[in-house]
């Protein structure tokens, strides 16, 4: 089951928002959940060829099946792979700024600083086992945390464009 509802509003010339929630039914053998996922994103026009835009959204992945399993799998015949039957589902929440200018019409530049919190992403890491047994298994490691900034560059020669990109993380 999915179930989406959002609304756009325009406050005035320069400002607008938009906001959305969206639920999800996650159902397998192991969960039967309900996921709810916002999302907000407010625009302001700064003038003609400048933009800013501030973001929230929210997302969750679930574990495949075959990882939640109690199953060994065998990847090679010196390696295996163990199921994991308590793995969490991960929950990321995502922050972005971004400033937008077209100083030409064929010329787009963009920065953009973010944040991503990361609650029980799933690794795959190698566990001990008995004596010298070790293999490897899916976990949920913690919380994480990414952040940092992006430069775009695009330019367009008639038909032909080019685009920079660097993100530093």
């Amino acid at each position: 089951w999915n179930i989406y509802a959002g609304f756009s509003k325009q406050i005035n010339k320069a400002i607008s928002l938009e906001a959305s929630v969206a639920a999800e039914q996650y159902h397998s053998p192991i969960w039967d959940k309900w996921r709810v996922y916002p999302t907000l994103n407010a625009l302001w026009n700064v003038n003609d060829n400048h933009l800013l835009n501030l973001s929230f959204s929210s997302n969750s992945e679930f574990p495949s099946y075959w990882s939640t399993m109690s199953n060994v799998f065998y990847s090679s015949t010196y390696s295996e792979i163990h199921g994991n039957p308590d793995l969490k589902h991960t929950v990321a929440d995502n922050f972005d700024m971004r400033f937008e200018t077209y100083p030409h019409p064929s010329e787009q530049i963009m920065a953009c600083a973010f944040f991503k919190r990361i609650k029980d992403p799933i690794e795959y890491g190698m566990v001990s086992g008995f004596g010298q047994d070790t293999y490897y298994m899916p976990g949920n490691y913690g919380t994480a945390y990414n952040y940092g900034i992006e430069l775009d560059f695009m330019k367009y020669f008639n038909r032909f464009g080019v685009k920079a990109n660097y993100t530093y993380t």
